[in-house]
Formats: structure tokens, C-alpha cells, sequence
């Protein structure tokens, strides 16, 4: 298998388009950091704090060029990063569904943060 390594620009491309489209949601009151990983299993992933309300995005250091892989270009690293951030976006509503002990109101709240930030989102259109 062969690998591409990542480079400061691609983190930077990588970095850009994810703080465009977190602007872009309306995602707003996120500590945002970015960072390179190991997992070869994803070319990008983010860890969130719904609590805290701090995002990691990290970039694989190597990407896998074969077998249906993405090639390294920016345009892959763009839709990699809208995708991560898109993440962010839903993170609470996500944390709140996998919790054992949430009520209807919160999961409704956090439903509700969502739709109208969508909605903010389709009036820009």
C-alpha cells in the first residue's frame, strides 16, 4: 500500500475550509485546534467537548492513494474538512442522543439549535 505524508500546507488548506464552513454554520462560542493523527482508518477526523465546548480536527499524517483512496489534493482536503466541521456543528445533539440520562426538552433544545442554524444557513442562499 502506498501513502501520501501530509504537509503544513495540507494543513492549512485543511484548516481554512474547516474555519469557513464553521463560520459558514454558525457554529460560534468553539475553542477550534487543529492537529495531525496516526489513524491511517481516516483521512480526517475532530473530537469535540460539548461541554467545554473545544473542537480538535486532526489530519491524517498519510494518506492511502489506492484501492477507491483519495489522492491528496486540495480539493479532497476541502471536502474532508467541510465534513469534519459539519460534525461540530451536530456534536451536541449527537452527545445528548448517546447520553443515558437525557429529558425530551434537552434533546428538543439541541435539535432546535440546530434547525435554526440551518435555517440561518438556506437564507444565505
Amino acid at each position: 500500500c502506498q501513502y501520501m505524508k501530509t504537509t503544513e500546507k495540507h494543513l492549512k488548506v485543511f484548516r481554512e475550509q474547516f474555519l469557513k464552513t464553521i463560520e459558514l454554520l454558525g457554529v460560534t462560542g468553539w475553542e477550534i485546534y487543529f492537529t495531525y493523527t496516526d489513524d491511517k482508518d481516516k483521512y480526517a477526523s475532530v473530537a469535540t467537548d460539548c461541554v467545554a465546548h473545544v473542537a480538535t480536527a486532526m489530519l491524517c499524517k498519510e494518506w492511502d492513494d489506492l484501492d477507491g483512496g483519495y489522492l491528496l489534493t486540495d480539493e479532497h482536503l476541502r471536502s474532508k474538512a467541510t465534513h469534519e466541521a459539519c460534525h461540530v456543528l451536530v456534536a451536541r445533539l449527537h452527545s445528548l442522543a448517546i447520553a443515558r440520562f437525557k429529558t425530551e426538552d434537552e434533546v428538543n433544545q439541541a435539535e432546535h439549535e440546530l434547525v435554526r442554524r440551518i435555517e440561518a444557513l438556506v437564507k444565505k442562499l
